[in-house]
Parts: C-alpha cells; structure tokens; sequence
C-alpha cells in the first residue's frame, strides 16, 4: 500500500498494530516509526507505522501519530509497561554544528602548565569547533596522564579568570585539564569555581568523557556545551507531546547515542555530546535487524551515489571516535564506523553477494561477513535501528598496571563503572552485560600504561 497524504508536507503508511517508537528528527523534517519486535531469532522486526512530516512542528506531528498508534494496541491494566520511545537528533545537530550562529558561543578554560606561545596552538585546529568559541582563559595547572601533578594550580590565576568569567557572563563554558583523564582535581576546582560565579552557566567538563588527547578532548567539551540547549530544547519539545499523548500509562523517552545504542533523556540532556554523531549509525542496526543478521556488512547509500559501509558484530555496531567537520576532528566519544566501500569491488558485482537477509546465492560461496544491502529509506531504517537499540555505555580510561592481577582489577572497576552508567542510560536492571573490553598499552609511555577501553549493553525498561 503506497503512503497516503494526510496533509501538506506529512504521509502516513500504517500496516497493524504498534509495539515500539523510534524516531529521527532532521533540520528540514522529522520521522517516526512504530516497530514490533522480532517474534524469534529468524523473524524480522515488523514496521507497523511510518509518519514523516516537513516544517515547524514535524517532530511534534510524528511523535504524537506514532504515540498514539502505539498506544492504540497497547496491552490496558495496571501493569502496562510505559510506551518506549527512541529519538535520533544527531542529524539535527550535526546540521546546527555546521551554523554556529544557531548556538550558544562557548567561553573555554584551559589548565594547563603554561600557556601556548604559537597562536595556532592557542587556538582549536577545527575551524568549525573553533567558530563556536567566544574565548579562552589558560589557568596554570594540570597532571600527566597516570594522575601525577605537573604544576600546582594557580590560585590566583584561577581568581582572574573567574572574575573575567563572572564579568562576560557566557551561558556555555567548557573546562579542559591536561590529564583530568588521570587526575581531575584541577578541572574540578576550576569547574566548581566557575559554577560558583556563574550559576546559571551550562560547564562541560572533559574527565566526565575519559578519552586521550588535548585536541580531542577539547573538542569533546566545547560540542558539549555547545549542544546543551539544542538538546534541552528537543528533549522539552518530545517530552510534552508524550505527556499529553501516554497520559496515565507513560512514556520513556530515550536519545539515540553516536554509537547506536541508546541512553536516557536525563543524561542526553547532561552530556548531549553523547548523542553526537548518531544520524547514519541507526539506520546500519535498522538494516542489519531487517535482514535478520546479527554479524554482517550494511551497505547504506551515499549521496552522491556509491555506499557507506558500516560493521554489526553481535547485534551491534562497530564503533570508533567520532569525527566532525572538514578537516576532521576527532572526539573522545564513540560513534558507528562508517566508510566509503571501495568502488572496484562493490558488492553487487560479486557473484555470492548475499541477499538481504545476508544468505550467500552462489553454490559454494565461502564463509564470510554477510553483506546486507539496505534498500529501503534510510530515514525509515534509521527510526527502527532507534526502535530497538539497547541502552549502552563507554568508557576510555588511562591506568597503571604492574602485574596481570593489576590488570584484571583495573577491568573489573572499568566494567562496574561501565555497567552502573548503562543502567542510568535507561538498561533494566541487572540486564547489562560486557559487550567489549580493550586494553592497549600506551605508546612512549612508562612501562605499565595501558588503554582500557569498556563497551556494556542492556535491554530497556
């Protein structure tokens, strides 16, 4: 049945009753899907709705037609579980990244032994990170990466650059510390004297996000502050159509994260960073769940007409830091893997490709990756990878070890640190489980430094 109009700019296509929402907002539009999961390993999830919508209030038209399908066949009783609502907003931000203007200039305060002396390295490399900067104070201070202090912070120093602070009175500041990572005192004293003289200000502090680099970290803290009233305004605008659509039975509403999982409305409004990034991300799970494939090579469009390649490896995406802007510039916090599929070797040249449901057509075929050609809308595919993502979390820690039980203990406290935040992120409780744990060693380091990198998933409330 082909989509009916409903009304200038908005469409419709309805197939039976609802179980889970998933949405995407875009800065030209906004999609809505209502998904049933998968009745067993070999069934796909069934899309039951489809709404899209163009112009002020797309979000608000989508979310209360797919709410209200949702509840429509929802089971009645006291014990009715809330509506499970998912929104993707990365494709929101990223465009509002790319127009300064639509957000709040962030005021930066950098802790560091000594200030740059070379203007270039004052300054953020990323011309787009850099035009949402309004200014920079540098407070003498920080640690190296296993915590040790490199300089005592400036007291008086840290007085100045709070009076100028208190003075400007920015809405965003953005608080990096060399080695916070480690050691986050220093950030911490400037952050809570920063708050003091500003209450009212939004503070993105860099050890809340771990990672390794200056540059990355920093750019980490200023999209961070950046995006906080974007977010805050989007979340606003889908929590009061929830209310007045769930009524008594409720709705959870929770935020796509770059990595394709998911985490709750409370900490997306907190670290909106985390959010950051997600856009294409849900639409390689929506594929790879349609297909039935929970190991598999996504295949989505490109614009200009060849293919993004994305990984699902156990039913989740393969991740990597997230990178914005031209030239790029990496972020501490993760995103789903995407790149440019080879035009030498597409995969519809390839005698075994698989067909959508990843089983290879060629007698013989060796065993490998399946790939998943997406051939649906990828906005579509987007709001059922958002339907039924898992709440996640991701730490990136730097330690010292000395010996394998150092080690073991450094892991076990990254994955308790790592489950605590997925069930904040809106995972049932005791339903987390450890879904990746890295450990590198640290190059041109002391002997003992080590990466540790910690993925856990849940199943939602």
């Amino acid at each position: 049945m082909p989509p009916a109009l409903l009304e200038e700019g908005s469409e419709c296509f309805q197939h039976t009753g609802p179980s889970l929402v998933g949405a995407q907002l875009r800065h030209d539009g906004a999609t809505a899907a209502v998904v049933r999961p998968s009745a067993g390993a070999a069934s796909p999830p069934q899309v039951l709705l489809v709404e899209r919508a163009t112009g002020p209030g797309a979000l608000e038209r989508v979310l209360t037609a797919a709410a209200t399908a949702a509840l429509a066949t929802a089971t009645a009783g006291p014990a009715a579980r809330p509506v499970s609502v998912v929104l993707d907003v990365g494709p929101h931000l990223e465009h509002l990244l790319q127009h300064p203007g639509s957000l709040d200039p962030v005021a930066v305060v950098r802790v560091a032994p000594r200030p740059s002396t070379d203007p270039a390295l004052a300054r953020h490399p990323s011309a787009l990170l850099e035009a949402l900067v309004s200014r920079r104070w540098v407070v003498p201070g920080g640690h190296d990466l296993l915590g040790r202090e490199l300089r005592l912070l400036d007291r008086a120093a840290l007085a100045a650059a709070v009076a100028d602070l208190a003075a400007a009175s920015p809405r965003c500041v953005a608080v990096v510390a060399a080695g916070s990572a480690g050691q986050p005192v220093h950030e911490r004293t400037v952050a809570d004297a920063v708050q003091a003289a500003l209450p009212g200000a939004r503070i993105s502090a860099a050890h809340d996000f771990g990672g390794h680099g200056s540059a990355a970290r920093e750019a980490t803290v200023i999209a961070d502050a950046a995006l906080r009233g974007a977010v805050d305004a989007v979340v606003d605008r889908a929590e009061a159509v929830l209310r007045r659509r769930a009524g008594g039975r409720g709705a959870e509403l929770r935020l796509c994260r770059g990595d394709g999982g998911s985490l709750s409305a409370e900490r997306a409004r907190a670290a909106p960073v985390l959010v950051l990034g997600s856009g294409q991300g849900p639409a390689v799970l929506g594929a790879a769940q349609l297909a039935v494939a929970d190991g598999c090579r996504v295949l989505l469009p490109a614009a200009d007409g060849g293919h993004l390649v994305g990984g699902v490896r156990n039913g989740l995406a393969l991740v990597r830091p997230l990178v914005v802007g031209e030239p790029a510039a990496e972020l501490v916090v993760p995103s789903v893997a995407l790149d440019r599929a080879r035009p030498s070797s597409p995969a519809a040249d390839r005698p075994d490709r698989p067909d959508r449901t990843g089983r290879a057509g060629a007698p013989g075929a060796q065993a490998r990756v399946p790939d998943v050609v997406a051939d649906g809308e990828l906005d579509e595919l987007a709001c059922v990878g958002a339907a039924l993502a898992r709440p996640l979390s991701w730490l990136d820690e730097i330690a010292a070890i000395g010996s394998a039980d150092d080690l073991a203990a450094v892991q076990r406290a990254a994955v308790r640190r790592a489950t605590a935040v997925a069930t904040a992120n809106g995972a049932e409780p005791g339903s987390a489980d450890v879904v990746e744990v890295s450990t590198v060693a640290v190059p041109y380091s002391r002997a003992g430094t080590v990466r540790v990198r910690v993925r856990v998933g849940g199943v939602g409330r």
